[in-house]
């Protein structure tokens, strides 16, 4: 990928409009989805993110046992009740992800509340959070668009930067 200093000013100007364009589509749909509260979208990503990460790390390329167990847990309530994938959740807590946002912990608090209320994430036995499957139900056909979006945009980068 080419450095600032080796594309002409023009594609630095039509690359920064291209990636501007996307965010704020991108932006606008999560306000959306989220009833206007972008820290809600933040906090629960932040906590999906941190709680799977431990599966993403070690299973980069999913064998045929994980293949199965992230098959099973699109009909669990519970990640837990996932053989294979239970065990490799990790939880979090609100200190943490107050830390990793920048959002005040009372702030993230109250965000956990509206996000427990919709069954997106949970508590485990030892008060820590945990995502539920429920979000990635709800949100699989919002995915499933920007990442067609995104491969579009991938796709226009590109040929603003064969152009000279």
């Amino acid at each position: 990928m080419p450095t600032n200093h080796q594309m002409s000013p023009e594609q630095v100007r039509q690359l920064n409009h291209l990636l501007n364009e996307f965010i704020l589509w991108h932006l606008s749909r999560v306000r959306v989805r989220f009833d206007g509260d972008l820290d809600c979208a933040l906090v629960l990503g932040e906590i999906a993110h941190y709680n799977v990460q431990k599966i993403i790390s070690r299973h980069r390329a999913p064998d045929a046992t994980m293949n199965q167990a992230l098959q099973q847990s699109q009909t669990a309530q519970r990640y837990s009740e996932v053989q294979d994938i239970g065990e490799l959740i990790k939880p979090c807590n609100a200190l943490s992800i107050s830390a990793s946002t920048g959002i005040p912990r009372e702030t993230v608090r109250r965000k956990i509340q509206w996000l427990r209320d919709r069954g997106w994430i949970e508590k485990d036995g030892k008060g820590l959070l945990v995502v539920t499957p429920l979000p990635a139900e709800a949100f699989k056909e919002f995915n499933q668009e920007t990442l067609t979006e995104f491969f579009i945009l991938n796709q226009r980068i590109h040929s603003v930067l064969q152009h000279e």
